[in-house]
């Protein structure tokens, strides 16, 4: 991203949706997205708060108020006369995303889900993008893991976990890589309750299979789908398991 204020304004960002939060934290949701796509380099300055309300298409105040959220967190950083620019390495940006949801009051189980939902479909596309051959024996060494430790449910979770990093490490991507780390995390208890709630892994193994074949096969399209009905039906196993 160009650091002159003068050129042309960066792809605009997606368009703000109505959800279950103020408008600042949405904004604040989607300028966080923006900040860790990559296409803004450390030390460069954002678009100005009039450019940013254009391409959200709210106004100014709001964006003004979703920098400051951002500011408290050390990930920008406002000089008078200058800007707004990027401070924080994505190193140091990735793990500051959950003290950022716990600064706008979304501490819910659910809603990092959501998060971590949102980054594991978007990892198995870049995942059947970018993987390599070696990243393909890795997730499949991880298939055969699970298959055969459907019998010991605690093994089986290990390599549960272990599929996820590896489609994560072969999306090539290490922002996101790094920020589905932190998320899941904060998650690592979500297979266990799940498997052990049902005492088994067979229907797990069902879902995790058209994942790997789609990666196998470069397919990003098929990939998403997969890993987005693997999403929506451990969710819906959790809510089951949570009710019992």
């Amino acid at each position: 991203m160009a650091t002159d204020a003068t050129t042309a304004a960066p792809t605009p960002l997606v368009r703000v949706e109505a959800r279950h939060e103020t408008p600042s934290m949405n904004v604040a949701r989607e300028l966080l997205k923006y900040l860790l796509s990559g296409n803004v380099k450390l030390g460069s300055r954002l678009p100005s708060e009039r450019q940013l309300a254009e391409q959200f298409g709210i106004g100014r105040s709001l964006v003004r108020e979703a920098l400051k959220s951002l500011e408290l967190l050390g990930l920008v950083e406002s000089r008078t006369g200058a800007g707004t620019f990027l401070v924080g390495t994505a190193s140091r940006l990735l793990p500051q995303v959950i003290e950022w949801s716990v600064l706008l009051g979304e501490r819910s189980e659910r809603e990092l889900i959501e998060a971590r939902t949102f980054l594991e479909v978007s990892l198995a596309e870049l995942a059947a993008t970018h993987r390599t051959e070696d990243d393909v024996a890795e997730i499949e060494r991880c298939l055969n893991g699970m298959r055969a430790s459907v019998g010991d449910l605690d093994r089986y979770v290990e390599y549960d976990l272990a599929f996820h990093s590896a489609i994560a490490r072969a999306s090539h991507n290490d922002v996101m890589a790094d920020m589905h780390g932190s998320v899941r995390s904060l998650l690592q208890d979500w297979a266990r309750r799940v498997i052990h709630g049902f005492g088994r892994a067979d229907f797990s193994i069902e879902v995790h299979e058209p994942i790997a074949v789609a990666i196998r096969a470069a397919d990003p399209k098929a990939a998403r789908t997969a890993m987005e009905q693997h999403m929506t039906n451990a969710l819906k196993h959790l809510d089951d398991v949570t009710r019992k």
